[in-house]
């Protein structure tokens, strides 16, 4: 993706909030802040229709009698709901992460880890 005048950071939109004036290390520390709060978002993603399927195929297979057979039926539906919801993160993340190729490098972080 060529820089234009105008965008010095070769950013031309996307998934994150991110404006024109911003700094490419601000749009890196956009990105990791991101990266981090999807971490807890799988969590969700996994445990919230999981504990869902399990309380109502176990109320369906107490009213209707049939076993443990709507329990698995629920909790592999949500097992599908949460791999869609998460699978579709990653790409939105994929998209910033790509983004950042396209940054151009700063040389404030390499002067500071040579000193070290």
């Amino acid at each position: 993706m060529p820089v234009d005048e105008q965008n010095k950071t070769g950013y031309h939109g996307g998934t994150t909030n991110m404006t024109d004036s911003r700094t490419p290390q601000q749009i890196r520390e956009e990105v990791a802040h991101k990266t981090f709060v999807m971490a807890f978002r799988i969590l969700i993603y996994l445990l919230v229709p999981a504990l869902i399927a399990l309380f109502a195929g176990k109320k369906v297979d107490e009213m209707q009698g049939t076993g443990r057979m709507w329990t698995l039926i629920f909790l592999g539906c949500s097992f599908v709901f949460s791999w869609t919801l998460i699978i579709r993160q990653y790409l939105t993340l994929r998209k910033d992460l790509l983004m950042l190729n396209d940054l151009p490098d700063t040389d404030d972080d390499s002067d500071n880890n040579s000193d070290k």
